[in-house]
C-alpha cells in the first residue's frame, strides 16, 4: 500500500517496548488508521493533514525512543526531528503555569518576545541582537533596520519548530511588517543607543554618564521602554495578543 501523497504519515512496527500495546491503541483511533499485514511483520500506519498535526502527540508520546518508527512529508520519507522537532518544546508548554504566554517567553524574561515563538531567538529586551541588525545611514544618527536580515534570522531559527502547533507565522510577519523601518534615537526620545561593548565599531557619539560626557560608539538602537514599543506593536498587527504578553 503506497504512503499517502499529502499530509504527514507515521508509520511503526511490532515492538517490545512496553508501551507497543498503547501506541496501537492511540493509532487506531485515527479514521486513517492502517495495519498492513499480520502478527510481529505488520506495520502501522496513521495519516493527518498538516494543519491536525496536535492530534498525533498521544501517539508521538507512546513511540518516543523507538528505532523502528518512521514519518513521511506528502509521500517523501522524513527524518524523524525534521517533522516533530519541536514536541520537546510543544510539551514544555502544555506543563507550563500558561501555556498560551509560554510561546512568548512568560515563563523566562530573557526569552521575551512578540514572535510567538521562544524558539526564534531575537528577543524583545535590552542589548538584544534584534535591535542591531541595520546600519547607519549618517552620522546624524538615523538607523536603519535591517527587516530582510531580521527574517532571515527567523526563518532559520524558526525551521526546525515550523511544525509546531502553536508557531502562528502569520502573526511573526504581522511583527515584523509593525517593526519601524528608521529610527533616530538623538531626536527621538523613545528610542535610545545599542552601546557597543565589544569593539569601537558603530557610530560614535558623545553621551552623559554620571554627570560627564562620555563618548562611546553604538552599533544600534533600540527601544527606552520596551512595554511602550510592545504596545505600539501590538496595536498596528491584526492578530489579537493573548493577555499578559
Amino acid at each position: 500500500m503506497p504512503i499517502p501523497s499529502t499530509g504527514i504519515t507515521v508509520e511503526f512496527n511490532f515492538s517490545t517496548s512496553q508501551t507497543f500495546d498503547f501506541a496501537v491503541e492511540e493509532a487506531s483511533k485515527f479514521a486513517s488508521y492502517r495495519m498492513i499485514g499480520e502478527g510481529k511483520k505488520a506495520v502501522y500506519r496513521v495519516n493527518v493533514p498538516d494543519t491536525s498535526i496536535e492530534e498525533l502527540m498521544p501517539l508521538l508520546e507512546n513511540l518516543k525512543g523507538w528505532r523502528n518508527r518512521r514519518v513521511y512529508h506528502n509521500g517523501e520519507k522524513m527524518k524523524w526531528d525534521t517533522i516533530f522537532g519541536y514536541q520537546w518544546c510543544y510539551e514544555q508548554r502544555s506543563a507550563s503555569f500558561r501555556p498560551n504566554l509560554y510561546c512568548f517567553g512568560y515563563d523566562n524574561d530573557y526569552s521575551y518576545n512578540l514572535w510567538g515563538c521562544i524558539q526564534s531567538r531575537l528577543e524583545f529586551r535590552e542589548n538584544s541582537d534584534l535591535f542591531t541588525y541595520g546600519k547607519w545611514l549618517n552620522t546624524k544618527g538615523d538607523w536603519e533596520f535591517d527587516k530582510k536580515r531580521i527574517l532571515h534570522e527567523l526563518q532559520k531559527n524558526l525551521f526546525p519548530f515550523r511544525f509546531c502547533p502553536a508557531l502562528n507565522l502569520g502573526l511573526t510577519r504581522e511583527v515584523l511588517e509593525a517593526f519601524p523601518e528608521k529610527v533616530n534615537p538623538h531626536q527621538d526620545k523613545d528610542w535610545k543607543f545599542v552601546e557597543n561593548w565589544r569593539s569601537q565599531d558603530g557610530l560614535k557619539i558623545t553621551q552623559s554618564k554620571y554627570g560627564f560626557p562620555q563618548e562611546m560608539y553604538a552599533n544600534g538602537a533600540q527601544p527606552a521602554s520596551m512595554k511602550k514599543f510592545v504596545m505600539g506593536i501590538s496595536k498596528k498587527i491584526k492578530h489579537k495578543l493573548p493577555e499578559g504578553v
